[in-house]
């Protein structure tokens, strides 16, 4: 649920406070990034646990709940607000095609899971808005982007609870 800052920042005709959404993509697949040196990676945040990649959709880094998530140009569909709503999407900018070249050195089977949330610049310990886990499905690398296709992961295999009604314990269900 929103924090009343939120509301009141969604409901204002001004507002100086501004909404980011942070990615965090996890993948087994994907480098121990405490492996790597100031040299590999100019810039890089030391602070990102193995196999997770914070990206922020501003131009510059924020650091959220002690991750520092990286500035990037992207944009994150949840399902059921674009054309199709059966899927939610994933558009990063690759104009300097490091996207699509990490893309391609990951194996064909590699799960790539995607959360999201969304948050305030000024108060960016406040998780204003959380989605639900997406797992990428479909990856599409175009010239100037690459582009996602992401589900829900499968939990058909999720206990689910069942009822059990008799007419003696429950009448009202079968009046």
């Amino acid at each position: 649920m929103p924090s009343p800052r939120y509301f009141r920042h969604a409901t204002a005709s001004v507002s100086e406070d501004v909404d980011l959404f942070l990615l965090r993509l996890s993948c087994a697949d994907f480098p121990d990034w405490a492996d790597l040196t100031a040299e590999d990676f100019e810039d890089f945040p030391l602070n990102w646990e193995a196999g997770t990649m914070y990206f922020v959709d501003n131009t510059e880094p924020i650091t959220s709940q002690g991750k520092t998530y990286i500035p990037w140009q992207f944009e994150f569909t949840p399902p059921a607000q674009g054309d199709d709503v059966s899927a939610a999407n994933l558009r990063f900018e690759n104009i300097d095609r490091r996207i699509g070249e990490a893309v391609k050195l990951l194996p064909s089977d590699a799960e790539i899971i995607v959360e999201a949330e969304h948050i305030l610049a000024a108060t960016p310990d406040i998780i204003e808005e959380s989605f639900t886990v997406f797992k990428i499905s479909t990856i599409r690398l175009q010239p100037l982007s690459v582009e996602t296709d992401m589900s829900p992961p499968d939990d058909s295999l999720e206990p689910f609870c069942s009822y059990r009604f008799h007419p003696a314990v429950t009448p009202g269900v079968f009046a």
